[in-house]
């Protein structure tokens, strides 16, 4: 026994009345004396749930001998808001009978939602990775033209901020209600956004400039995958000097650039070379020498190196050995140590 309740409105437009229909059908036993009763049957009619601004009749009734009725429902809503209500319907007196369902108003707006997003576990700075995703529209309206960007961006944690490293972009056309989209593309993580090997978030957003209006539907825009970042380790080696050098001639050192660490080096690199009065690096005495740069340096791999020097002046007269130092000119962005390492090279110079 019982009553059940049809909607007969959909897509109910915005910013304007619009109506539709509910039928109540008597499902019971034909049988049942309450069936085919002189003047039909009673119920009141009512909603519930915030559901803007609605309108139901009081009371309907299902005409004797037959089994159903429409019930007419009137709503407005606005153009930036979905929702839904809960209309039932239930008999005046005894027997007791009591049914309901859910109407759904829905914006007649489109709606983006990210649905996958693939990504590496694992990488390291300058590395190429490869993503892909999927982004439909569960709207009941299409975008038009502009689909929304698609962007992908390195974060220090798992939330969407100003701070955050753009990795790649796609701009996309129109995308039809209830269809869906699904893109791949390539990009890399800066070094300099990279404080120190650890753990990190890729974070995936369609329409993160809202050019599409969603009608504040924006919250499922955005799929956060966890990420770990390794870095390379450049160690200078061997570094070879002349015994002795004097000002304004020409002279050769060489050294070794080793990876150290358990990634590439995926970006070309520098060494540095500075002449100076002491062993301390960065003091105001030093002298800059010249910059070698290193290609891309597998994991555990090392490459040697030269360059020819000069030193043009001395401001005073040596009276111990001078050094030249090489450093890793780009240590911020390659070296997981983070700091410059120094390879002093001990030459005596004759003024």
């Amino acid at each position: 026994m019982g009553f059940r309740a049809e909607h007969d409105a959909c897509g109910i437009d915005a910013d304007r009345n619009e109506s539709g229909g509910w039928r109540v059908l008597d499902e019971r036993d034909r049988n049942d004396p309450f069936a085919g009763a002189a003047g039909g049957y009673t119920f009141n009619v009512g909603y519930t749930g915030q559901v803007g601004i609605i309108g139901v009749p009081s009371t309907a009734t299902i005409p004797e001998g037959q089994t159903s009725v429409a019930i007419p429902i009137t709503t407005q809503i606005r153009s930036d808001h979905g929702r839904t209500a809960d209309v039932h319907a239930n008999t005046s007196g005894s027997p007791w009978i009591y049914t309901s369902a859910t109407v759904s108003l829905r914006k007649t707006q489109p709606d983006l939602r990210a649905v996958t997003f693939n990504a590496p576990a694992n990488t390291a700075p300058d590395v190429t990775m490869n993503f892909d995703w999927t982004v439909e529209n569960i709207g009941l309206a299409a975008t038009g033209a502009n689909g929304g960007v698609d962007s992908v961006y390195f974060s220090l944690d798992q939330y969407p901020s100003y701070d955050d490293q753009w990795v790649t972009s796609l701009s996309n056309g129109a995308l039809a209600a209830g269809a869906s989209r699904t893109l791949s593309s390539t990009g890399s993580i800066l070094p300099s956004s990279v404080p120190g090997p650890g753990d990190y978030y890729l974070i995936f957003t369609t329409n993160k400039d809202r050019s599409v209006v969603e009608g504040g539907e924006y919250q499922n825009n955005t799929i956060v995958r966890p990420i770990h970042v390794d870095l390379p380790d450049l160690v200078p080696e061997n570094f070879s000097v002349p015994a002795t050098v004097e000002p304004a001639v020409n002279y050769p050192v060489s050294w070794t650039v080793r990876n150290a660490g358990t990634v590439p080096v995926a970006a070309t690199s520098y060494s540095q070379l500075y002449f100076s009065m002491d062993n301390v690096e960065g003091g105001a005495d030093d002298v800059y020498i010249g910059t070698v740069t290193t290609a891309p340096l597998a994991a555990g791999a090392s490459v040697v190196q030269s360059a020819t020097a000069r030193i043009l002046t001395v401001r005073r007269t040596l009276t111990a050995p001078a050094t030249v130092e090489l450093t890793d000119a780009t240590p911020t962005s390659h070296d997981a140590h983070r700091y410059p390492t120094r390879r002093p090279g001990s030459a005596p110079l004759v003024p």
